[in-house]
């Protein structure tokens, strides 16, 4: 549990080989999902010899495979397999720890005795969640179980407006809601520290139904580029820059929580938003998290942090 979480998700398709990740600005990163994982800690580590490895499962939001899941984990024989068989795979891999895409519930009501099982592997073991713990209607997140076993969960703080599942424009990420969120999860018996913020390396473009009605909560007609409105940091103008990135690093620290995980890692440019958010999160766990506004300025690829101080918060 001491270890805080600097993280990023990487996965086959994603436009970059393992090894072109700059691994020494991560402390974790997370193959997923259970794809071209042979020899990926060998690769990560050959920038970063100590970089945590873990490998992640359940699909990444297919329903699919997280319906196949959840028909799995209803039989304790197949789940029994699946965990074995789970830890397996990581444990000949290399990997260092199970990461279970969780963000459409899988299993829920069986998670008190799938989450004991997966406890007993004795790898690290995460989850990646949706941002509050009762975004489903019929059903909430076993928060107390989820605790007990598992080393930390990955809240997914973005993906609030999109044009595969709202209507009107709108903040695709905005750090407000999940702070609602995880006030949430800590009222319902997660520890900050079990806490790991989302951040995202992508936008969402809109196809607008008046080019003159541009703000947000405007209507729109469809997405832009894929069917889910998603571009790359290097390929938007609708994005987290690097002074969100910044804020949302800093903000892990001033709440208390395991730290921030990307969203992906090939879609950052240069590596300047991994390096802001690495930076960031060191000068506020020295203490200079409360009150500041960190910016991130590039001069020929070298990086000032520039702490800007309010002192109507002293």
């Amino acid at each position: 549990m001491a270890q805080n979480v600097k993280g990023g998700y990487w996965f086959s398709d994603s436009g970059i080989t393992a090894s072109d990740i700059n691994s020494a600005l991560f402390i974790h990163l997370f193959c997923a999902f259970a794809d071209s994982f042979a020899a990926f800690t060998r690769d990560v580590q050959q920038k970063n010899p100590s970089a945590v490895t873990l490998l992640s499962i359940g699909g990444g939001g297919n329903k699919s495979i997280a319906d196949n899941i959840a028909s799995m984990a209803r039989q304790s024989s197949s789940r029994k397999s699946f965990i074995d068989s789970s830890f397996a795979l990581a444990r000949s891999n290399g990997f260092h720890g199970l990461d279970l895409d969780w963000s459409l519930q899988i299993a829920t009501r069986r998670w008190p005795t799938w989450g004991g099982q997966l406890r007993q592997g004795c790898l690290l073991l995460s989850a990646a969640v949706h941002y509050s713990p009762h975004h489903w209607s019929n059903t909430n997140y076993p928060v107390a179980a989820m605790a007990a076993s598992l080393d930390w969960i990955n809240a997914v703080a973005y993906d609030f407006y999109a044009p595969g599942w709202s209507s009107t424009t709108g903040p695709f990420a905005a750090l407000y809601n999940p702070d609602d969120g995880l006030s949430a999860w800590i009222q319902a018996g997660m520890m900050a520290e079990q806490i790991v913020l989302g951040i995202l390396f992508y936008g969402s473009a809109f196809a607008l139904a008046d080019a003159n009605n541009h703000g947000y909560f405007a209507p729109f007609t469809g997405p832009v580029i894929s069917s889910e409105g998603m571009r790359m940091y290097h390929q938007i103008t609708t994005y987290d820059d690097i002074q969100t990135i910044c804020t949302k690093a800093a903000y892990t620290k001033g709440r208390g929580l395991k730290g921030y995980i990307a969203w992906h890692v090939a879609g950052d440019d240069n590596w300047v938003l991994s390096q802001a958010a690495s930076a960031s999160a060191d000068i506020a766990s020295k203490g200079n998290n409360s009150p500041l506004n960190i910016f991130l300025t590039s001069y020929d690829r070298v990086y000032v942090v520039l702490l800007v101080y309010s002192l109507i918060y002293n």
